[in-house]
């Protein structure tokens, strides 16, 4: 397979595998992963995020080692063809590793250590040499003098750690603590970036080579569009294997580490035996990949030009390339031997052709362009033999990830102790709701007999509605009757009494209609939530949840909703009575409110609902021996035909039997008794003897019997007359209602007009009260509504099934508690395990 398909191939397994290890930290709460697996994964994150980026770039990385002023920074500038990227010179060069990449644009960039980084570096430093208190030291506060004292102690007290550090970490202390001034102007400071013209007037230098200043830099990247024929090649330039600094050491070793080609310069006239150091460092094995240093390891022996003789340049490649098979074990076809000043010679980038021209009569030609055989064949060599150590690795880890992820599979496979426990709880669920059910159907049932007494039997509407009935209009004030006046008349002092009784009635109608119809609803709505309420609180109580159960209020607030939508369309509703008050109210209001005494209005809509006023006088009053209909009471108060004179003579009758029976009047049952002989029409004399003659059959009268009084003396009045029915009445009606209206004075003053409106709004209240209340007869409705949903809620088995099941673990969460978290944690971690089976299908 070609090696970009390789390489797409090895892309989609690392991007894979990166979107699994981006799950796997959501899981750690599950405690699926043991401590050791948990670092495992990390190391495998790192991996696998290296290897992303690297085969993403598609870059090699080459390191460029070597011992001091070996010409490392020279081969560099001929490498990438351009004379001063590396800083060359005589004396160190490098004292942190140099990056250098193709870019579009010519930078530099300069990241440097904060002084917490800086310090903690030193500390280390410190501990080394055994410095006392190291771990609480800056080296902002030890001078140079307190520290040579000490460690020139150690020779006398420990010689050997003494002589150990004493060219190497002894030497960093102390030029740390010499250059102090230097370094703390850099620590902390911003990254800094070099345009092309600063990196070529050496104002990088420094902070690459200056022995102080560059102990502050963290990384130095140069970034070269000149670099574009060796764009896939990032070169690191890293301090000599020779270098005493301990940081210089880490740094190598770790571009070592890194790098996917090694590229060894030895000067093959000053320096060509391998050494100890080389030796030691170039033998040894990456930890992270377990590939041996060695074996991606390319030499170049450098200098080769500048040999006295050509005899002795010879002798001097024969004994580079020997040295290196039998110490590092090189391949002969990763040798290269040049001079890269002849190079850049051929390149013009170095003036004159002294070098080419000696390596030509040498025979040597071929050394002249050995910088790029060597750059191709580290081409070939990524390609091949460094690209599969990296699939190798890549395989590698991936193949861990999936090993880890087996294994917290198979520790944490507790699904059968989850649906062990799943079982047992429908088991509670089940005997539960049963429980509930049969005590749901008794408590209900006895609500519904509650309601039957509380709103039947004791007439609960009819008789709140009766109380209230005076408060939907007071009396017409003059005051009121002057105000409309003003607005219906130009001249003052004039008062218009048609104008201003027709006005009146057209604002009074609306507001009669409605007060009374908000009066009745408002009754309706309080008792009908009073019982929706009772209907929740027996759900509750049988539950179980009370106040010390804090998921109260959501089951409440769900237990309404589900009820609601159990019996929404036949349970309580406001509107059927908004109905039934429009039905029995309409007419009577657009007559006796609606229209002027004696007028034609009121006689024409009265003809039209002729038939409903006698629907209502069979309430108001008992319909004996009644040859014409305007003989009703009802009737004759709607049309005006009643004198003045037995109004007064009624109220009278009230005042008397009041007066007589002062002591009784604290019961309403008996406030009712007076209502109905005053509107039965009786006398004085005979509404006496009635009552006189129930009260014979009781020692006392009490709050216990006054109830049995009330029904007696209603017994007694039915007794007094006998009903005849209504159509007999209305066939046999003789019409007299033209002849009786021109006997009907209207009202000419402001006088009259008052007594007419208070007279009428009188009447509408009386036969509200007492007929068309009794007519509406809400109890009716309003009981079989509620019977209905109660019974609808006993028979919803599956929803009461449903609910229960739903809110069952906060019904029960204490007694729960421990079982569920339990359940709970099992579940999460099925649900988590299933995801992690997921995951490893995707690697």
């Amino acid at each position: 397979m070609r090696y970009e398909d390789l390489r797409k191939e090895y892309l989609d397994k690392l991007e894979n595998a990166r979107s699994v290890l981006a799950e796997l930290p959501k899981f750690e709460k599950y405690q699926l992963f043991q401590e050791s697996e948990l670092e495992q994964l990390s190391k495998i994150n790192d991996k696998n995020t290296l290897y992303l980026d690297k085969l993403k770039k598609g870059e090699i990385e080459v390191a460029i080692v070597g011992m001091e002023n070996t010409g490392k920074s020279t081969f560099a500038n001929a490498l990438i063809k351009l004379k001063e990227a590396f800083p060359t010179g005589s004396i160190r060069t490098t004292y942190t590793s140099t990056r250098l990449k193709y870019g579009s644009e010519d930078k530099a960039v300069v990241e440097f250590f904060s002084n917490a980084e800086f310090n903690s570096m030193f500390r280390e430093m410190l501990k080394k040499v055994k410095f006392p208190d190291s771990e609480n030291e800056s080296f902002e506060r030890i001078s140079v003098d307190n520290y040579e004292r000490y460690f020139n102690n150690l020779q006398d007290l420990d010689e050997p750690l003494y002589k150990f550090h004493y060219a190497t970490t002894h030497e960093d202390i102390k030029a740390i603590l010499t250059g102090k001034n230097e370094i703390l102007e850099y620590l902390n400071h911003p990254i800094k970036i070099f345009s092309k013209t600063q990196i070529s007037n050496n104002e990088l230098k420094k902070f690459i080579t200056d022995k102080y200043i560059a102990r502050t830099v963290k990384k130095v990247e140069l970034e070269l569009s000149e670099f574009a024929d060796t764009k896939e090649m990032v070169l690191y330039d890293v301090p000599g294997f020779n270098s005493t600094t301990e940081k210089h050491k880490v740094e190598t070793q770790k571009s070592l580490n890194s790098a996917d080609a090694i590229i060894l310069i030895k000067n093959v006239i000053a320096n060509s035996q391998i050494t100890s150091e080389e030796k030691s460092m170039l033998n040894r094995y990456d930890e992270t990949t377990g590939i041996k240093l060695s074996d991606k390891l390319f030499v170049y022996g450098t200098q080769v030009d500048k040999a006295n003789t050509q005899d002795e340049a010879r002798l001097n490649i024969d004994t580079l390339c020997s040295d290196l098979t039998k110490s590092l074990n090189v391949q002969q076809s990763r040798i290269f031997v040049g001079s890269p000043y002849a190079y850049m010679q051929s390149l013009k980038l170095e003036d004159g052709d002294s070098s080419i021209k000696r390596l030509t009569a040498w025979g040597m030609s071929d050394a002249i362009d050995s910088v790029e055989k060597m750059k191709s064949s580290i081409k070939e060599f990524y390609k091949n033999e460094a690209f599969e150590n990296i699939k190798s690795q890549i395989n590698k880890n991936i193949a861990s990830l999936k090993n880890i992820l087996s294994k917290i599979v198979i520790d944490n496979d507790e699904h059968r102790l989850l649906e062990n426990l799943l079982i047992a709880d429908n088991k509670k669920i089940i005997n539960f709701t049963d429980s509930v059910k049969i005590e749901l159907k008794s408590n209900l049932l006895k609500l519904k007999n509650t309601i039957n007494k509380d709103i039947s039997e004791n007439e609960y509407f009819s008789k709140s509605l009766q109380e209230q009935v005076d408060s939907i209009k007071t009396d017409v004030t003059m005051e009121e009757l002057e105000e409309i006046n003003l607005s219906q008349t130009d001249i003052r002092g004039e008062f218009a009494t048609n104008k201003v009784n027709t006005k009146y009635r057209e604002i009074l109608k609306p507001e009669i209609l409605s007060s009374f119809e908000n009066l009745i609803v408002n009754i309706a709505n309080d008792k009908a939530k009073q019982y929706q309420d009772e209907t929740i609180d027996i759900f509750l109580d049988i539950l179980e949840v009370d106040n010390s159960n804090i998921y109260k209020d959501e089951i409440k607030e769900n237990l309404a909703v589900m009820l609601k939508n159990l019996t929404y369309k036949i349970s309580y509703s406001q509107t059927s009575y908004v109905y039934l008050i429009q039905r029995f109210t309409r007419d009577l209001v657009s007559v006796v409110i609606g229209a002027e005494k004696g007028s034609t209005t009121r006689k024409d809509r009265f003809k039209k609902a002729k038939k409903e006023f006698v629907s209502l006088a069979m309430y108001y009053e008992d319909i004996v021996n009644i040859e014409n209909i305007y003989d009703l009471k009802l009737i004759q108060e709607v049309l005006n035909l009643s004198t003045d004179e037995k109004v007064v003579e009624d109220s009278l009758i009230r005042k008397t039997l009041e007066n007589k029976y002062e002591s009784y009047l604290e019961y309403q049952e008996f406030k009712n008794v007076i209502d109905v002989l005053e509107k039965k029409g009786l006398n004085e004399e005979k509404s006496i003897d009635i009552l006189e003659d129930v009260f014979a059959d009781f020692k006392n009268i009490s709050a216990s019997n006054i109830g049995i009084v009330e029904k007696k003396v209603y017994k007694k009045l039915e007794d007094l007359d006998k009903k005849k029915e209504v159509e007999k009445i209305v066939s046999e009606d003789k019409d007299e209602i033209d002849t009786l209206f021109e006997k009907i004075k209207v009202s000419q003053t402001k006088e009259e007009l008052l007594h007419e409106l208070n007279s009428d709004i009188a009447v509408l209240k009386n036969i509200l009260k007492f007929a068309v209340i009794k007519a509406i007869n809400l109890e009716l409705p309003f009981i079989t509504s509620f019977a209905d949903q109660n019974e609808k809620i006993i028979n919803s088995s599956r929803e009461l099934n449903d609910f229960i099941s739903k809110y069952y673990n906060k019904i029960k969460y204490k007694e729960l508690e421990e079982s569920q978290e339990k359940k709970r944690t099992l579940q999460e971690k099925k649900e988590a395990i299933l995801n992690i089976r997921a995951l490893q299908a995707k690697i």
